[in-house]
């Protein structure tokens, strides 16, 4: 195997995360803390155990920083982008609505997007699993959620993708910011004229949170707001449209699913770890430390690789392989510690129902060509047409 020059290596780019697989098994092997000169430097972290002690350690590593590289947004995204005391203040306040008992109380709703989408697709020839499915039903799931509009939908949708796919087109990327944080504005002023935030949906409960012992302020409801919906949109449509394309290669593996509904639980998290929706996360070192033998110093950028983290043969028997009854699955598809994904209740049940709800109306599904990917923080099918 030729050595990797690392220094090149970008994970928005189609040549490097296409296929990751043998890099980040060169990179786990040979330099696990790998530098990358690219977006203004970072280091690349890839071990499991690497993974998964600076995911933890977010007083060494931490998110106030942001948590892309290169940052998207100008403003920060609370809670991912915070710390303690602030981080664990407003995540407490929200964390009731991702409860294990609320995502329950959500599966029927859930459900019955899915059965209206799939209805629809069922009359659209070629349809596509990502934009005319899996990608409407984590939209729409996220904006019932917080309350929001559904004609806010299709521009809040567009904004997104554009912030998560144009960050080497710096004006595309400031102008949807800049239509995002209007659109999210735009409906909390609304709710503050209208004296609404008593908490009849989790955008009232992000308004009448407190935070540092006063009310939550317009500027960090935006930001709470804009966090759940990029949380809550890109993470869970990738993955069902991801789960669908890789069972799709497997057909085996997809026909033991549906005589096998039992397995289903396990199959999700096995999907969880195989396709690992958010692919890396950035941190920032605060102050001179070491890690797996190499020096970092202060201020310098990681990107913590759970999508290799996931596939390392330490912990994982055959990583490569996708075994849908794997036992004891420590995958760190959710990341780990206290930023941990505040959503991944939910995010189990989307993946859950929606695989459920496309294997029951179309069991023997075909794609086609071209399957399109978005790489970056975000790795996953983003268009997967069928025949």
């Amino acid at each position: 195997m030729s050595a990797v020059d690392w220094s090149a290596f970008d994970h928005h780019a189609p040549e490097w995360m296409a296929d990751p697989g043998a890099t980040y098994a060169q990179a786990r092997s040979r330099c696990p803390v790998a530098h990358s000169d690219q977006h203004g430097g970072f280091w690349l972290i890839t071990r499991y155990t690497d993974v998964d002690a600076v995911a933890r350690d977010w007083m060494r590593f931490s998110s106030a920083s942001g948590i892309a590289i290169p940052t998207a947004l100008d403003t920060r995204v609370v809670p991912q982008e915070a710390d303690p005391p602030q981080h664990t203040e407003v995540r407490d306040q929200i964390a009731p609505w991702f409860s294990p008992g609320a995502v329950a109380d959500m599966e029927p709703v859930v459900r019955a997007l899915a059965g209206e989408l799939l209805g629809r697709c069922a009359g659209t020839p070629g349809f596509d699993i990502a934009l005319d499915y899996s990608t409407p039903l984590a939209s729409l799931t996220m904006l019932r959620l917080l309350g929001f509009s559904e004609r806010a939908e299709p521009s809040l949708q567009r904004d997104i993708d554009l912030l998560l796919r144009s960050r080497h087109d710096p004006e595309g990327l400031q102008a949807a910011g800049e239509r995002f944080g209007a659109t999210v504005f735009g409906e909390i002023a609304a709710r503050r004229a209208e004296g609404v935030g008593a908490g009849h949906d989790l955008l009232d409960r992000v308004l009448g949170m407190t935070v540092g012992g006063s009310p939550i302020d317009d500027a960090l409801a935006i930001s709470v707001a804009m966090s759940l919906i990029f949380a809550g949109l890109e993470t869970s449509a990738s993955s069902i449209a991801t789960s669908a394309y890789e069972l799709a290669l497997r057909p085996e593996l997809r026909r033991r699913l549906i005589d096998e509904p039992g397995l289903l639980p396990s199959a999700v998290e096995e999907l969880l770890r195989f396709t690992s929706p958010v692919e890396c996360i950035g941190r920032t070192v605060t102050d001179d430390t070491v890690l797996d033998d190499q020096a970092l110093a202060a201020g310098e950028r990681v990107l913590v690789a759970y999508g290799s983290a996931n596939r390392d043969p330490t912990i994982f028997t055959e990583p490569d392989n996708l075994v849908l009854d794997r036992p004891n699955n420590r995958h760190l598809a959710f990341g780990a510690g206290i930023h941990r994904c505040l959503g991944r209740h939910l995010a189990r049940m989307e993946l859950r129902v929606g695989l459920e709800e496309l294997l029951r109306r179309f069991p023997r599904y075909e794609i086609t060509e071209p399957v399109v990917w978005g790489y970056g923080e975000n790795r996953g099918v983003r268009s997967l047409p069928t025949l």
